[in-house]
């Protein structure tokens, strides 16, 4: 009956089953000051448990703290490097400070000697979120409401499944076999699908491997190497809890019979917020002094731990940029990065203006404006989704400071209509109420008992441009950005609408485009140095929206109760067909720079009938 299997699909993580436990309470009262005053107060307590595997070991630690994880061979010392490097070319420049400090941060297994935990980190037990609410009636007409409170945020998105449940799936490419006995293992990128099982130099087969049960075994296995092998981070030991401080003012005010107004704002301040790193700050970013290396960043050097690990066999050299960090005993510059980190902040401020009717000759409507703008550096939290501020746009990734900018999700503005409407046609409705015989029941039939509803959104200005990096022949410091700069701030010609910058599968889709940026604005930022422009514009969006979702219904009743009735309704998705532009095209190099890329919208219309009984 379920037919055959045309696939089969051995997942890397499918023996992961991280476990912990969540626990909250809360307690809340009302008292009732007066007939006008009325005050709620709450406290509730949140606490996210640690995660652990439910099987086996194998969980993943990233210790960013830990020292002297490994010393430099006797013999090699910062003046050998020096002396490998043109003639005075580190002269002046500070010695790298692991040279003396020793060696900073590691990637090792717990439920070891050295890590004896199960759990893969802690977090905070005590997370206290009081509230306080005021609702003061100034007259019949007018109420105020007060409120200003902690909300506990949780680490829902932490990924710990995917970066450190376990080494044998996650890190080293690696599955239990069937009988259990055995680890089928690939140490490299060689196939990824563990086909050949190539024989090594020793003579024993690479497919078949004792699983790494401890710290020693492990660490000769990944030093020399990225620290991350599926490139994703690791979890840290430590997260702290992400909290909002929230407070909020609002006036709401009845308006004749029908009418009800209301004014509000939010205010929001994000601490502790979770967020992924991957692409930004890492313990081995090349520090801002070295940047003027420049292309010697790339020569090769004595190699400080040759011969301490497999990665690091026969190995004398590495480039010069992996020594300048705190973590040159990992491979790569930016390979030492946690998976996800709570360092995130964001403040919000939101206004929302609303008027609504309640049967208003027929008419339901919810009009509203809201006007919002949210500064933050932790965008996305996902980390297979780079949608972080941070991530890889940094020229300094030292300063996460850089990455706070405004959300890049966020419209500024949006004027929202919800509405709907008995049309006044028909019996019992304001025009042709007075219909009587057949030739009345005919008209009724055709004209009358018709309601229309619609949604209407309109969002002046969309999501912030980000400013582009220099996508050919640019060079920068490995793990860093090197953005476009700016000369002025003149970035849109006027008088250019938007469908004559339209751009469709890469080439202008009129016969002359025209984009709607300013080359004369930018200037290609010099390799290796830093550029005078944020992460996103300050003051360039891309094309707002209008949309109008709206439908038309009647109901044909066949018995005299209404109970049986048939309702045709006519439904139409963008019923004004207006276009829906893509985002600027803001790269200067590109043929189509300034246009708008591509454009999507179509009105969709569909009908249907139903029969209520």
């Amino acid at each position: 009956m379920m037919g055959s299997s045309n696939l089969n699909s051995w997942g890397s993580s499918w023996d992961i089953t991280p476990y912990g436990w969540n626990q909250a309470a809360y307690i809340m009262d009302d008292w009732k000051v007066n007939r006008k005053l009325t005050v709620q107060i709450g406290l509730r307590w949140d606490h996210d448990g640690a995660k652990q595997g439910r099987h086996g070991y194998g969980g993943l630690i990233y210790d960013m703290n830990a020292k002297n994880v490994l010393t430099a061979n006797s013999g090699w010392n910062w003046s050998s490097v020096a002396a490998a490097e043109p003639a005075g070319l580190l002269s002046g420049l500070p010695t790298p400070a692991w040279v003396t400090q020793g060696a900073t941060g590691r990637v090792a297994l717990i439920n070891t000697k050295e890590y004896p935990q199960k759990n893969l980190y802690s977090t905070n037990m005590l997370n206290l979120q009081p509230r306080i609410g005021v609702s003061y009636s100034y007259d019949d007409k007018t109420v105020v409401h007060l409120s200003a409170g902690m909300i506990d945020q949780g680490l829902n998105g932490l990924s710990t499944d995917w970066q450190s449940f376990y080494y044998n799936t996650a890190e080293f490419n690696q599955v239990s076999s069937l009988d259990g006995m055995h680890w089928i293992s690939e140490l490299c990128s060689c196939d990824h699908g563990m086909a050949s099982f190539p024989a090594l130099s020793g003579g024993d087969n690479r497919g078949w491997i004792p699983p790494v049960s401890n710290n020693t075994q492990f660490f000769y296995s990944t030093y020399g190497t990225g620290a991350n092998y599926n490139g994703q981070g690791t979890t840290i030991g430590r997260y702290d809890t992400p909290m909002d401080y929230m407070w909020g003012l609002s006036v709401q005010r009845q308006l004749g019979k029908d009418w009800v107004a209301t004014a509000e704002y939010d205010g929001i301040r994000g601490i502790h917020l979770l967020t992924h790193s991957n692409g930004g700050w890492s313990l081995n970013n090349v520090p801002l002094n070295y940047y003027s290396l420049g292309a010697h960043l790339n020569d090769q050097v004595p190699n400080p731990f040759n011969n301490q690990s497999q990665s690091f066999t026969d190995d004398p050299t590495v480039s010069l940029s992996q020594l300048l960090g705190l973590s040159p005993q990992y491979g790569g510059t930016n390979s030492t990065t946690p998976g996800q980190v709570t360092w995130g902040k964001s403040f919000s401020n939101f206004a929302n203006f609303q008027i609504q009717s309640r049967n208003f000759n027929g008419l339901e409507l919810m009009a509203s404006y809201a006007i919002r703008k949210t500064l933050t550096d932790a965008a996305g939290t996902d980390i297979n989704v780079y949608g972080g501020i941070a991530g890889s746009q940094l020229q300094n990734p030292h300063n996460l400071m850089e990455g706070y900018a405004v959300s890049p999700s966020e419209s500024p503005q949006t004027l929202k209509l919800n509405y709907s409407n008995d049309l006044p046609f028909g019996r019992g409705r304001q025009f042709l109420n007075q219909l009587d015989g057949i030739q009345g029941h005919i008209v009724d039939a055709v004209v009358g008992g018709w309601a229309i509803a619609g949604i209407s959104s309109w969002n002046p200005k969309g999501t912030p441009v980000m400013v582009p990096q220099i996508s050919s022949g640019g060079n920068q410091v490995p793990g860093a950005a090197l953005r476009w700069s700016f000369l002025n701030k003149n970035f849109r010609k006027s008088g250019v609408k938007y469908q004559d910058a339209l751009v469709v599968n890469g080439a202008w889709a009129g016969s002359v485009g025209t984009g709607i940026l300013n080359a004369s604005s930018f200037s290609r930022t010099p390799d290796y140095s830093l550029t005078n422009s944020p992460v996103y514009f300050s003051n360039l969006r891309n094309p707002g929206g209008f949309y109008t979702d709206a439908s038309i219904l009647k109901k044909f009743y066949v018995s005299d109760d209404k109970v049986r009735n048939f309702e045709l309704r006519l439904e139409a998705q963008n019923i004004l067909n207006h276009p829906v532009f893509g985002n600027f095209i803001a790269d200067p190099y590109s043929a189509t720079f300034g246009g708008i890329n591509g454009k999507t919208g179509q009105r969709v219309m569909q009908a249907g009938i139903r029969f209520f009984f």
